[in-house]
C-alpha cells in the first residue's frame, strides 16, 4: 500500500467518524433539550401518559447513543429497540 493510500483510508476514516460524532451528537442533544423541555419546560402542567413513556424511551436512546459513541456495539440493539419502542 503506497503512502498516498493510507493517507486517503486515514482521511476516509476521519471523515466517517466526524459524520458519526455530529450525528450522535446533535441526536443526543434533541432528546436531551426535549426531555427538559417536557418536565422544566413553561409549558402547560398536565402531560399525558404516552408522553411519559416517551420520556423514558428517549431516555434509554440517549443512554444507548452515548454508548455507541463510546464504542459499544452491543448499544446499537439497545438503540434500534428503543427507537422501534
Amino acid at each position: 500500500m503506497t503512502a498516498q493510500r493510507v493517507t486517503q483510508t486515514k482521511i476516509a476514516w476521519l471523515f466517517k467518524l466526524g459524520i458519526i460524532f455530529t450525528l450522535a451528537g446533535l441526536l443526543i442533544f434533541y432528546h436531551i433539550y426535549t426531555i427538559f423541555d417536557l418536565y422544566f419546560g413553561a409549558g402547560t402542567s398536565t402531560h399525558t401518559n404516552f408522553e411519559y413513556v416517551q420520556s423514558i424511551l428517549r431516555v434509554a436512546i440517549t443512554l444507548n447513543l452515548l454508548l455507541v459513541v463510546l464504542g459499544s456495539r452491543r448499544a446499537l440493539w439497545g438503540m434500534w429497540i428503543s427507537i422501534t419502542g
